[in-house]
């Protein structure tokens, strides 16, 4: 077996095939961008995970094993066995599912298309807003004065006139 030929790659210490782990590869972007963010800017990512349960759009979020946890405010929704739960002073309402049983799953994002190149929009501020990428050549970064906020994480806050903001749904 040639590990490094591409059909096999080490993942968390084991050897494994890549299909074997294909469908981890946005779970894994997204949480070691939420860690980055939060950990490296104070910030606090604002949920764009979205489900549509029961004709009804919910907040969600992915669970380790899978499952999908879907958030509510609304205190009816204990009727169709969501489960209340405090978070401080609040309370909001929970229900776990499975893939199967929603309509449908997405992220709502903000872009920037800046200098040529599109980016995430993490955060904003009166007049500019903070872009963000761990994908592309570290160079054509460097080369835009963006920083590198943590390994392969680049980052930079621009004037909202200096970009074309978007807002992209994307199905998972």
């Amino acid at each position: 077996m040639k590990i490094y030929d591409g059909a096999y790659t080490q993942v968390g210490g084991y050897v494994t095939k890549a299909e074997d782990v294909a469908h981890l590869n946005t779970y894994i972007k997204r949480r070691i961008f939420q860690q980055v963010y939060t950990s490296k800017l104070g910030g606090k990512m604002n949920n764009t995970t979205f489900a549509i349960y029961k004709g009804i759009k919910y907040s969600a979020g992915f669970k380790n094993d899978g499952s999908i946890v879907l958030h509510s405010k609304d205190i009816k929704d204990l009727g169709i066995g969501f489960t209340e739960k405090k978070v401080g002073k609040e309370c909001i309402f929970i229900k776990y599912v499975t893939r199967d049983e929603i309509e449908e799953i997405y992220d709502m994002k903000v872009k920037a298309i800046y200098q040529g190149y599109e980016f995430e929009v993490i955060d904003e501020k009166e007049d500019e807003v903070s872009i963000v990428t761990m994908t592309g050549d570290y160079r054509d970064w460097l080369n835009l004065d963006m920083k590198c906020i943590d390994k392969g994480v680049y980052q930079k806050w621009i004037s909202k006139g200096d970009a074309e903001i978007k807002i992209v749904k994307e199905e998972l």
